[in-house]
């Protein structure tokens, strides 16, 4: 830009310079013979000056191409970036769209079964599918017994049946209890190994989540990890256990 300004004032400096030795030349001519070198020597300054100026126009019109294409640059590799950022985001929305047209779907599919034991099968089923665990149970309230009943197992091969608990009793029993969470990162001695292709293994994390509804425990699944759960799949799980609390609380045993 600096440039541009620089050939512009030299442009405008010597088309006044032009503009006086061609009004001088003209006065000359009208005069007489003997002032012909003057005449001849405004026609000298007027052919420099003439060669000066097409020189500055021709580097003016360079620098000013130059300074557009720079521009028109600029404004492409703006457009560029704000596209690249523009489809990521479109990209991120479907994908979150997509995902949770998958959940709808999963939630639906589950709900519609109305026998809990089954029920609980498939969840389990499809709690190993989507978060890979390696172990699992779901238990019930049943209002008779004033006790959770265990449904449904997944891969569980304890040399004992899984007992039921009341509100309150064991770790199951507080998470029902405070209608909380519990993550276990060392688990008891005495919890069942799971047994896959590799042997026999004991899980690194167990997760007790409860199913609440109205402020009432009405469900709660316990579930085994090979490995830690992420945020992302904590929330996933959440959000199926949230959907299904109702559905377990209208379902009889």
């Amino acid at each position: 830009m600096n440039q541009i300004e620089k050939y512009r004032s030299y442009l405008s400096f010597y088309l006044v310079i032009l503009i006086v030795a061609i009004t001088g030349a003209y006065a000359v001519s009208l005069s007489f013979f003997e002032f012909d070198y003057i005449l001849a020597g405004l026609t000298l300054v007027i052919i420099f000056i003439t060669i000066r100026l097409y020189t500055l126009g021709v580097k003016l019109y360079r620098q000013t191409k130059e300074l557009l294409k720079e521009k028109e640059s600029e404004t492409q590799e703006e457009i560029t970036i704000n596209d690249i950022i523009n489809q990521k985001n479109t990209e991120e929305e479907d994908e979150q769209q997509q995902q949770e047209e998958e959940f709808d779907k999963l939630v639906a599919q589950l709900s519609s079964e109305t026998d809990p034991v089954k029920l609980s099968e498939k969840l389990l089923a499809q709690l190993g599918k989507e978060l890979n665990i390696v172990q699992g149970l779901v238990y019930k309230y049943d209002k008779e017994t004033d006790s959770f009943q265990v449904l449904s197992t997944y891969a569980y091969y304890g040399e004992e049946e899984p007992q039921a608990f009341k509100v309150g009793e064991g770790l199951s029993g507080q998470a029902a209890r405070d209608k909380k969470q519990i993550v276990l990162k060392e688990l008891p001695e005495n919890y069942t190994e799971v047994i896959s292709g590799l042997g026999k293994r004991k899980p690194v994390l167990l997760l007790l989540a409860p199913m609440v509804y109205n402020d009432t425990t009405v469900a709660l699944t316990e579930l085994a990890f090979f490995e830690e759960l992420n945020d992302d799949k904590l929330d996933k799980l959440n959000k199926i256990l949230n959907k299904l609390a109702k559905h377990y609380s209208e379902t009889d045993k």
